[in-house]
C-alpha cells in the first residue's frame, strides 16, 4: 500500500504550475459522483459537529476553480 501525503501552504489560490498539478491529482482520484459526495458531506458535517459547538460551512466545489472562489 503506498500513501501520498499532500501539504498545503495555503498558497493555492496562486496560478503556478504547482498547483495546477496539485489539483489535477487531487481531482484525479475523486468519484465524479455527486450522490457520493453527498453523502461524504453530510458523514464529515455530522463528524465535525459533532466535536464542536462553533458555526462551520461545508460546500462541495464543483471543479479547481470553484475551488479556489470558495476558499475567499
Amino acid at each position: 500500500m503506498t500513501t501520498t501525503y499532500i501539504l498545503d501552504g495555503r498558497e493555492t489560490s496562486r496560478d503556478n504550475p504547482d498547483n495546477a498539478f496539485l489539483f489535477k491529482y487531487f481531482t484525479h482520484f475523486v468519484a465524479k459522483d455527486k450522490k457520493i459526495w453527498n453523502q461524504r458531506l453530510e458523514t464529515d458535517r455530522n463528524r465535525i459537529e459533532a466535536q464542536t459547538t462553533k458555526k462551520i460551512s461545508l460546500s462541495l466545489a464543483k471543479d479547481p476553480e470553484d475551488l479556489l472562489k470558495k476558499k475567499t
